[in-house]
């Protein structure tokens, strides 16, 4: 019995660390992103204003 819950908890140990591993991956190349793009860019800031000039055509 001992040996079938030792197999059990090194399996889930590898799946466990093999899904936190690919979120600290994704973690850090997000982080990259986004130091390395324009932080306008990233707020959208371009987008609300392009959203506001095209509103009083509407009207």
């Amino acid at each position: 019995m001992k040996r079938n819950t030792n197999y059990y908890i090194r399996k889930a140990h590898r799946y466990l660390g093999l899904f936190l591993g690919i979120q600290f991956l994704f973690w850090t190349l997000g982080g990259l992103y986004f130091s390395w793009n324009d932080i306008d860019k990233i707020h959208g800031e371009h987008l609300v204003m392009e959203k506001k000039a095209s509103l009083p055509h509407l009207v």
